[in-house]
């Protein structure tokens, strides 16, 4: 975003308060100039994801962790190879995302517990989150993270990097570690293998419970609101069309 023009926009629309707060600053502006509307992972919701699929990667339900991410270096999935090597009893580290991951041969070879997939198809993605004992999340930096609200929204617990947006997003309802400190993530990993059964289960749920927080149409709606907000003559074009498509989406 540049800086002029954010201050000459009638209105200015972010993800999180945590953008809102680094949008603000660097255009020298207030957060509360920007309107927060969130993402979601509701596309999910009534999902029933296939767990064969997990056979072609030769994997078990509850049996590996996941981890997702591209080739981008604040991902930050290196460092959370280096905290797995060290947490033995932590099991296989399911690593899926575009390209390579940004991971050197040196970087797998540091354990052989490791499976990198790569990008995957859609399908095969979302039972890799039903089917995971655990979601790690170790980037370094987000302006709102989708991932894993995904993993919540399918009932996978989460242990997550405590930077940037993702505790305004997951609140309360993840594990976190500080992704920049390997052996707090190797801590964040340990406390997680040591859980018992009843404190999973309220992890699980309440992660659930967030993610349900969530809504594509209830950010779409505030959206509309937004615009409408805005000076449109009624006989527009652009007006008819918003209010055509506020009348379909509640029906």
């Amino acid at each position: 975003m540049r800086p002029r023009l954010a201050r000459r926009a009638r209105r200015l629309i972010t993800v999180s308060a945590f953008s809102a707060q680094e949008l603000a600053r660097y255009c020298g502006l207030s957060a509360t100039d920007f309107r927060v509307i969130p993402n979601s992972a509701d596309h999910l919701a009534g999902t029933a994801p296939d767990l064969a699929r997990l056979h072609r990667f030769n994997l078990k339900p509850d049996q590996y962790l996941l981890a997702v991410g591209n080739q981008s270096p604040n991902k930050n999935i290196a460092r959370l190879i280096a905290a797995h090597a060290q947490c033995p009893d932590a099991p296989v580290l399911v690593i899926a995302g575009g390209g390579a991951n940004g991971l050197t041969h040196a970087d797998i070879k540091v354990n052989d517990r490791i499976r990198n997939l790569g990008r995957i198809p859609d399908n095969d993605l979302v039972a890799l989150y039903k089917g995971a004992k655990g979601f790690v999340w170790p980037s370094l930096y987000e302006g709102f993270g989708i991932p894993p609200l995904e993993a919540m929204a399918l009932g996978t617990p989460v242990l997550s990097s405590s930077s940037s947006a993702m505790p305004d997003v997951l609140g309360d309802a993840a594990m976190y570690f500080d992704p920049s400190d390997t052996n707090d993530i190797l801590r964040c990993l340990r406390a997680f293998q040591n859980l018992d059964p009843v404190k999973l289960d309220q992890i699980t749920a309440s992660g659930c419970a967030q993610a349900r927080r969530y809504s594509w149409m209830d950010s779409a709606n505030t959206l509309l609101d937004i615009v409408e907000e805005m000076p449109i003559p009624a006989s527009s074009a652009r007006a008819q069309k918003l209010i055509s498509f506020r009348s379909s989406s509640e029906h």
